[in-house]
């Protein structure tokens, strides 16, 4: 009995030592924290070029870091090199867990240190993060942050972090589900720069007859990164040049002089963007001068009024019929009797009719007039020798216009267009030009004015948009300005509105997530998974009534709602995963359907 209780005290002393020990080895290893910061961990080469540190926090306060960056000796891919960092082992939960996969073997699987080979001018990064709760099902909120700074030591123009430009903002934020690794890319390229270009040139290339008195040459000369850039134009024979430096995006020009006649001309423009492609863009153009022989203007011809022409309104339209032997551009300037201008045009073409209107004029009186043409260097008169002449009409009392009638639509007409052309026979007792002026006559405003409207004709304009199924009222005035004459107010009724197929819509599954047990767990990037039973839900809208909504899946009718909703438990078990096509249909009072339908993954 003395030997049993003197072993089992050596026993309970044996434990208790071995159990001090154990306590104390735990104490020195959590002492110890495991570095694997690359900038922490000895990698003191110079070959890094730069790098950036990724930092993961989420709600509770568990966090972790990754760090990308580029050395001139480091690898795209394998094999492993002196900078790729492997991730420590799993802590315990609740804990996030970010790494890089650069399609490493193990261990190099998981990266928390990833540089890449400098310089290059597009990379991708491939970052996987992966929330560790305890209960390993609850969701958090996980905040990836960044040093703007750190960023904008690369060589790159722009770095995107999924859609999220890197450079204009330094957080992201996202809800992780439980054990659900999310996958990211930092994309990094250099934007390509386009030298400086040009168009409309002055003279255009290749251009003939230009005149020797021509005083400049323009291009306009853009860069569309917006860079500053240096610029020259030269010529050959030697008329002029011109050139800028860090100039922006306009017009250059080059005052030329001394051109001589029927020669062609050779100009150069050069220009580069240094701070932007660094090239030179080139263009050569060319152009000819007229020839030395230049012969005067046709006398022009065709005068209106004609000749001697009477019974001419007092606010008559002159015009005559130019022509230049060179089809040189002329001055037409338009003489009364005393040789007072009444008008002058410029650049009209040869082979052209120019016209002016000789305002206020008296009746019963005879006037004359002549013109010239001028093509820059010669003159000549129209007519030859003398002038034109006319007289004007006798005053007589001017008669108002009649009342509009035959409107169109016709009085109390019924459904017509929503958009529908108003239109009236409009007659003036003395020929004259009316005005006719369209009104709504619920509120006297005006729809829209027909002007110049010819005597013994119909005016018509558009009323739009206007309601369905709605009485409107309208009338019109019509003006020879002196005298108005108003119309008889019309009506007509709209159109009853058309019906519309209704819309349906399929509110639930929705696309590109997973179910399970008729609960939406998250959102998928491709197709809809379903594990268990599942609420297939619709909703419809109509412009009358929604009459029905029928459920098919796979093409086979199950059920039918008479409302505008309709709600189905899909229950049936399937042991493996089939792929099945659901589909709603909704109909309205009329009979006219629309549908909406999903191809969803179920199973069990």
């Amino acid at each position: 009995m003395l030997f049993i209780k003197k072993r089992f005290r050596k026993r309970i002393t044996t434990i208790i030592f071995c159990s001090l020990i154990l306590i104390n080895f735990y104490t020195i290893a959590s002492s110890i924290k495991i570095d694997n910061n690359p900038k922490n961990n000895n990698i003191t080469s110079t070959s890094i070029q730069w790098d950036a540190t990724i930092n993961f926090a989420e709600t509770s306060g568990k966090s972790d870091w990754v760090i990308f960056g580029e050395a001139t000796d480091a690898n795209d891919g394998p094999p492993a090199d002196i900078y790729d960092t492997q991730k420590p082992p799993i802590p315990p939960t609740p804990y996030i867990r970010a790494w890089f996969d650069d399609g490493l073997p193990v261990p190099y699987t998981q990266l928390s240190g990833d540089y890449r080979s400098y310089p290059d001018n597009y990379k991708v990064w491939d970052l996987t993060v992966q929330w560790f709760p305890v209960d390993y099902s609850s969701p958090t909120d996980i905040t990836i942050s960044w040093s703007v700074p750190e960023i904008t030591n690369s060589e790159y123009d722009s770095i995107l972090l999924e859609s999220i430009d890197m450079f204009s903002q330094n957080t992201y934020e996202f809800t992780a589900e439980a054990l659900i690794p999310y996958e990211f890319q930092i994309v990094c390229s250099i934007l390509p720069n386009d030298p400086p270009q040009f168009n409309n040139e002055n003279p255009d290339d290749e251009e003939d007859d230009v005149s020797v008195s021509s005083n400049s040459l323009s291009v306009y000369i853009e860069d569309l990164e917006d860079d500053d850039f240096d610029w020259s134009i030269e010529t050959s024979p030697n008329i002029g040049s011109s050139s800028g430096t860090d100039e922006s995006d306009g017009v250059k020009t080059c005052s030329i002089s001394g051109l001589s006649y029927s020669t062609t001309y050779t100009w150069y423009v050069n220009t580069t963007d240094p701070s932007g492609s660094n090239q030179w863009t080139r263009e050569t153009y060319t152009f000819t001068t007229i020839s030395e022989q230049n012969n005067p203007p046709n006398a022009p011809t065709n005068p209106t009024p004609p000749n001697d022409a009477t019974n001419i309104q007092t606010n008559p339209t002159l015009s005559i019929y130019v022509q230049d032997p060179d089809n040189d551009q002329m001055t037409i300037t338009f003489y009364d009797q005393q040789n007072n201008p009444i008008t002058t045009k410029n650049n009209i073409p040869s082979g052209t009719t120019t016209s002016t209107t000789w305002t206020n004029l008296q009746y019963n009186t005879d006037y004359y007039w002549y013109t010239t043409a001028n093509d820059g260097e010669h003159t000549t008169r129209g007519p030859n020798t003398g002038y034109w002449h006319f007289k004007t009409k006798q005053e007589d009392k001017n008669q108002p216009p009649n009342q509009p009638e035959n409107p169109t639509p016709p009085d109390d007409a019924t459904n017509i267009q929503t958009s529908p052309q108003l239109s009236v026979y409009v007659e003036d007792p003395d020929g004259d030009s009316l005005t006719v002026v369209f009104y709504d006559a619920s509120d006297s405003s005006t729809i829209d004015t027909v002007n110049d409207v010819t005597s013994d004709n119909r005016a018509e304009i558009t009323w739009p948009d206007l309601s369905y199924e709605s009485t409107y009222s309208w009338f019109v005035i019509v003006s020879d300005q002196e005298f108005d004459t108003q119309s008889d107010s019309w009506n007509f009724s709209t159109k009853k509105k058309p019906n519309e197929v209704p819309n349906i819509v399929l509110t639930k599954p929705e696309d590109n997530s997973l179910y399970i047990f008729n609960r939406k767990i998250l959102r998928m990037p491709f197709r809809i998974r379903i594990f268990g039973k599942i609420s297939i839900e619709a909703e419809a809208t109509d412009d009358s009534k929604v009459e029905r909504i029928e459920l098919y899946i796979d093409n086979k009718k199950i059920t039918e709602e008479d409302s505008d909703t309709l709600k189905y438990t899909w229950n049936k078990r399937y042991f493996l995963f089939h792929r099945h096509k659901i589909k709603v249909i909704a109909y309205d009072d009329e009979g006219k359907s629309s549908s909406d339908e999903r191809t969803v993954w179920k199973y069990f």
